[in-house]
This record gives structure tokens, sequence and C-alpha cells, in this order.
């Protein structure tokens, strides 16, 4: 299968979350969660791309790996920021307790977790021998889980740093997912500040909060939707002071961040020009066969633009990559990226090779082989339909809701 042309993919075997994303030193820095070894999930590292528009990414060599006690199976996911022109990566380093004989990168007996930091001078080296340290964090357990404690994004406010990241406690012998939030002077010695907890799900990997302008918060409860067994990315607009970080908002305000259920564990920085933008992974059922016989399994949503309009949080394609795609008013015959832009009303259909979307009065549904997603979508529905080879973004009344769906499964 001929690879799409303006969604990231690895260059061979598994990808997930995106990681570390930032502007940096004239470049758009990509990082993400890999297995370099073969198309399933693993021993994680993090892959490391570079580009000068979102568009072209020039493949690098392997930023981060497992080479110390505390992270020897697994750098998990984390986040990048400039201080002092340098670059901070924060992650979370993972140990496991037991192994599976069958296959070592895989644990068993749980594992312990802990926030790490690596400095980099200049964005494209990447000392892992000498230049990782351990940032305590969870010492009390009535505070979170030391197991099950990651996902660092670090940012800057006001001269100070601050760090939200995912855990959990138990509650009646119930888990109860939170958000910490710690504070700092110098990006390395963190003070916990404050948390925010709600029978959600299992935990919220992967959260993010930002500004664009209202105060938005992201994040991915695992363990939810059908037979709780579905982990799936929420967001809603927040009441946040960042000083105190505290944060209020309630069950009933969030929303999913796509509605095609393969998005999970975004992240979000920001552009040069200084839009928000958002990038999440794109699950897949099987791993991918390219044209040079290469498999990978695993791909990023196209960047999108996040703002906050009239009390909604709109998303779109950013402007870089829509002016890559031709526009039409129908399904197209090529392998080339296009977009399909047209209003649909009631009872309208649009098959694009298989992968439906059906008009209903109130909502637009994707329907892909025996599975049915639905969207908002009340009156006629002004759609973009972004085709990209075995991707396929559908973006609702100019960014009020998308769906973005791998469709190589049909």
């Amino acid at each position: 299968m001929k690879r799409p042309a303006l969604h990231f993919t690895p260059t061979s075997n598994w990808m997930n979350d995106p990681n570390g994303l930032i502007y940096f030193g004239g470049k758009y820095h990509l990082f993400y969660q890999h297995f370099p070894y073969a198309p399933k999930w693993g021993r994680m590292h993090w892959g490391h791309a570079v580009s000068d528009d979102m568009i072209h990414w020039e493949h690098l060599p392997i930023a981060l790996y497992p080479s110390k006690i505390y992270d020897k199976d697994g750098v998990f996911s984390g986040s990048a920021i400039e201080k002092d022109g340098k670059m901070y990566l924060t992650y979370t380093a993972i140990s496991y307790h037991d192994y599976d004989p069958e296959n070592t990168n895989l644990g068993l007996n749980g594992m312990d977790s802990a926030q790490a930091l690596l400095i980099s001078e200049d964005g494209y080296t990447f000392n892992n021998d000498e230049k990782k340290l351990v940032i305590p964090m969870i010492t009390d357990k009535t505070l979170g889980d030391p197991q099950d404690a990651r996902d660092p994004k670090v940012w800057e406010h006001n001269g100070k740093y601050y760090l939200i990241m995912a855990s959990k406690t138990m509650e009646d012998g119930k888990d109860m997912p939170e958000l910490l939030f710690y504070e700092s002077d110098d990006a390395i010695n963190w003070q916990y500040k404050n948390r925010v907890q709600k029978p959600l799900g299992f935990m919220w990997e992967c959260p993010d909060v930002f500004s664009c302008p209202e105060t938005v918060v992201v994040f991915s409860p695992m363990r939810i939707g059908k037979n709780a067994q579905t982990d799936l990315a929420y967001c809603a607009i927040v009441d946040f002071d960042n000083d105190s970080c505290e944060m209020n908002f309630e069950l009933d305000d969030l929303r999913l961040v796509d509605y095609g259920e393969d998005y999970y564990a975004p992240q979000s920085f920001v552009d040069k020009d200084g839009n928000r933008v958002q990038i999440g992974w794109l699950r897949m059922k099987a791993p991918v066969m390219d044209d040079n016989g290469t498999a990978w399994m695993g791909a990023f949503t196209m960047p999108r633009v996040v703002t906050t309009e009239n009390g909604k949080i709109i998303t779109r394609l950013h402007p870089s990559l829509r002016a890559e795609f031709e526009v039409f008013d129908s399904v197209q015959n090529t392998d080339r990226p296009y977009c399909i832009r047209k209003t649909m009303t009631e009872g309208d259909e649009l098959n694009v090779n298989g992968y439906i979307l059906r008009k209903t009065a109130d909502e637009l549904i994707a329907v892909r082989g025996e599975e049915k997603f639905p969207a908002p979508a009340k009156g006629d529905a002004l759609v973009e339909v972004y085709v990209d080879m075995n991707i396929i973004e559908t973006f609702i009344n100019d960014g009020e809701a998308v769906i973005a769906h791998e469709v190589s499964c049909i």
C-alpha cells in the first residue's frame, strides 16, 4: 500500500503517542512512542523527526531509549520545552517487576514508574548515558499511585514552570483517576501544587492544559466506552487558575476530541505563528505493508489548530496542510490527497471507497464496515472530507466536530 502523503507515519514498525512536540531552533520537532523492532507494542523508545512546515518530515535517529535501571523497560510519554536555549525532555521512565517469558519486551505483575528528564543542548543530540536524571514526584501513596503515574506535560507561565501528569488513587475499593499539578523554578525540582479527581475510567492518560483563548483541558480516559474496554480522548473548557493550579469542571462538560474512536493521546504545542496546534495518534487494527515491503503500524492526524469560540472548542485543519489539498464536491478516483467539500442534508450519504458518511437530522455518522461512529451535526452540515490513502479526516461545520479514521481495515 502506498503511504499517506500528509499524515506522519514511522519509517517502520510500531508508533503510538506523539511526544515532545515543539518549535525549537527554527524547526518543528516531533517525537513519538516507538518500538523499533516489530510492528507491535513493545519496549518504548522515542522516535524523532523534524520539519520546516509540518508537511515534509525528516526522520532522524532514535532520540531516547532505555539506558538506566529506572527506564530499562520503556521511555514512556512526555513533553518538551525550551529553557536557556536548550531542549528539556521530561518523560515517564518504566521498570517492570517481571517479564513475559515468551516476550521480555512485555511486563508482568506491575511496574515502577518515575518521571525523568534529559536536557539536550541542541535538540539533535541526546546523551542517554550521562544526561538523564530522575525527578522525585509521588512519595506519598495517598497523593497518587507510584506504579500508575505518567505522561508529564510541562509549560512555562510568568517565569515559573508547571507540570500536569496522570495518576490515580483508590476510593472505596475503586480506581479514582486524577490529574496532578506541580510547580518549579528551574523545570528540574518540582513541588506538588494541586489535583483534580473525578470518577471516569481507570486513569486519564496524556493530559494537556492550554489557553486558546479560554482554557481547555485534554486527557485520555482508559477503560470507558463500549464494555469498559475503550480508551478515548476527551476535552472541555475549564475554569483554571495557573498560579494555584486549581481546575474546575464537571464530567458533563467533557466531549470527545475526535468522534472516530481511533484517536488517542493528543498533545499540543504553539507553532511559529502562535497557533495552538494539536496532533493525535490514530490507532490501526493491523500493520500495513508499504510499496517497499516495509511493515508499519500507527499514524498521526494532520496538525489541527484548536481555538475556543462562543463557548465551544473548535478544531480546524492547520492552514499549511489545508493548502496541500485540491478541493472537489465529489469522490475522486486517485491516490493523491484530496478534499471533498460539500453541504450534507438529512438523508444524504457519501461513500468514499466503502467508508460511508451518512447524515441524519442531528448527526453525521461514519460507517466503517460494521462499526458506526456518530458525531453531532444538527441540521444541514458543511463537511470537509480529507482523503489521504488509508486515512480519512472529516471536519464538520468549520471544526465544531471531527471524525478521523484509518480505513485499510475495510
